[in-house]
């Protein structure tokens, strides 16, 4: 794949997985109740664990992992007042089983 085609198709992939997860982080809160952040947190690391086993270069994924961790701390902190980092390593959990989910599904294609 050439150089160019390479940076579109990952600008493209980073501003669809960020607007993804802005809109659910944003429509979480209205949706789950306020005691619920357990579940908050939970619903933004599946939507991240799912642009990861969708999105195809490395580097689209991380900065979407990245990006989920920093509007899921904000929307977090933001409703309660519990510290949002205790739910990051669910979110970076759920980004390893979508990336580990992607290369096992290649592998498996003839």
């Amino acid at each position: 794949m050439p150089a160019e085609e390479l940076r579109t198709v990952i600008v493209r992939e980073v501003v669809v997985g960020t607007a993804a997860l802005v809109v659910v982080a944003l429509a979480v809160p209205v949706v789950i109740a306020a005691d619920r952040q357990a579940l908050r947190a939970l619903v933004v690391a599946v939507v991240a664990g799912v642009l990861s086993a969708v999105l195809s270069d490395w580097r689209s994924r991380a900065t979407v992992v990245l990006v989920a961790i920093v509007v899921s701390t904000a929307v977090l902190r933001q409703q309660s007042g519990i510290d949002p980092w205790h739910f990051t390593p669910l979110i970076v959990l759920a980004w390893m089983l979508g990336t580990g989910y992607r290369r096992l599904s290649r592998h498996r294609q003839p």
